[in-house]
């Protein structure tokens, strides 16, 4: 039996509430914050999640602006959200900085 595509989100999300949710509309071309407690399951929208720290960077990424991200003291390299959306990326911990690449 096939799991749910946005099963990993919704799972994500049930585990911790204060995950942000962008989403996108379908005939819409920019993602935008999620007045809604839960990711949409239905195929129309596309959903991301997001810790809140994030949420800025992810935003402006996902709306094809230029973001940065960091672990640490490490330098700051230029970041693209890529592939499938993924529970291990940067933008869900806490242990990564977040920016919009300054101009």
């Amino acid at each position: 039996m096939n799991k749910h595509k946005k099963y990993d989100m919704l799972l994500a999300k049930a585990k911790n509430m204060n995950l942000v949710i962008l989403l996108r509309y379908k005939g819409m071309t920019l993602w935008e914050i999620s007045p809604n407690a839960y990711p949409p399951n239905n195929d129309r929208t596309k959903a991301f999640i997001c810790h809140p720290k994030h949420q800025e960077a992810c935003l402006k990424c996902l709306n094809h602006r230029p973001i940065q991200t960091r672990k640490g003291d490490d330098e700051w390299s230029d970041t693209e959200l890529v592939g499938e959306w993924n529970p291990e990326e940067w933008y869900m911990s806490e242990n990564y900085e977040s920016r919009i690449t300054p101009a």
